[in-house]
């Protein structure tokens, strides 16, 4: 019984809601940023830049190679292992062609979920017992920020550990929003968040504007203006009411994929941008940034939780 439940997958519905922790718990951390890192690695090849260590880099290779490897370790996790053949519904977001089905099963999110809080833990404990740094950068041609056994001064080459340890984890972020569909909500970037939700924004006018229209169709009569509607005010109030509830569901109906969407997209830059700010209130005033990644870590096994209860498909 106890083997079948975690053998199950997962309904989709709602699992939006897994996303929204995951853009929570990512925070801003830069080692997550690969896009940053790819830069700075080319940058060097030019020339050392003036205001950085020589060996700055590193941190940026580092968390460049550890991402790969996370995503290469989540996707085997997903879509490889029992894999089953091609999807007979078809994947949606053109990532791959392999069944999703098969990787939504209970036991893998939630040993995706628990590597990913490992990972946090680990960082956290390391700077939490001083054995990387966790001050603030006040000098970035220095190479680590310091801690209490080690000063700023002295490069500490264990930074490197914290940074792919939290590349590693955040591949799994992104491996999950491709497995739930949702390949335009990345987790862990908003450009191309900011981007659709403009581009879609543009079209909303037009959207409502055919679900009015279709409104009118279907209750089978002109579609009128709003000012020549509070003309209409000798209508009966019992079928003037009936045909306001269908004109608005008509417009839910066919601007409810895009206006859904828009949602997610909001939501999710919203919880990006509430997780760094708590994450730097709570390192400011918590002692350190071991205190912000312990909440990341708090929202992981929160969401590993949410998943162990969650209903299954079908």
């Amino acid at each position: 019984m106890v083997l079948a439940h975690f053998s199950q997958s997962i309904s989709r519905h709602h699992t939006i809601y897994l996303l929204y922790a995951c853009f929570f718990a990512s925070g801003g951390v830069f080692a997550n940023l690969q896009t940053g890192n790819t830069i700075v690695v080319a940058v060097r090849t030019a020339g050392k830049p003036l205001a950085q260590h020589r060996f700055a880099f590193l941190k940026s290779i580092a968390a460049v190679i550890s991402y790969s490897l996370g995503a290469t370790v989540f996707n085997l996790l997903h879509r490889k292992i029992d894999a089953v053949g091609p999807d007979e519904e078809g994947v949606q977001d053109g990532s791959s062609s392999r069944s999703t089905r098969n990787a939504t099963v209970r036991w893998k999110l939630m040993l995706s979920f628990l590597i990913q809080a490992i990972c946090i833990a680990v960082a956290a404990v390391l700077a939490q017992r001083h054995i990387v740094s966790n001050q603030k950068i006040s000098d970035t041609s220095q190479f680590s920020s310091g801690n209490e056994r080690n000063p700023a001064g002295a490069p500490n080459y264990l930074d490197l550990l914290p940074i792919a340890l939290l590349a590693f984890e955040a591949a799994g972020q992104v491996c999950l929003s491709r497995v739930l569909s949702f390949a335009d909500l990345p987790t862990i970037v908003i450009s191309t968040l900011y981007h659709d939700h403009i581009a879609d924004s543009l079209f909303l006018s037009r959207d409502i504007k055919i679900a009015r229209e279709e409104a009118a169709k279907s209750s089978g009569d002109q579609f009128t203006e709003p000012d020549q509607e509070q003309d209409q005010a000798s209508q009966d109030h019992q079928e003037k009411s009936g045909k306001r509830k269908t004109f608005w569901h008509n417009i839910w109906l066919v601007s409810n994929g895009r206006q859904k969407r828009q949602v997610y997209r909001t939501v999710c830059i919203v919880c990006l941008v509430a997780g760094a700010t708590t994450g730097a209130q709570v390192g400011r005033y918590g002692g350190g940034v071991w205190a912000a990644l312990w909440v990341a870590v708090g929202v992981k096994v929160g969401v590993l939780g949410a998943v162990r209860c969650w209903a299954a498909e079908g």
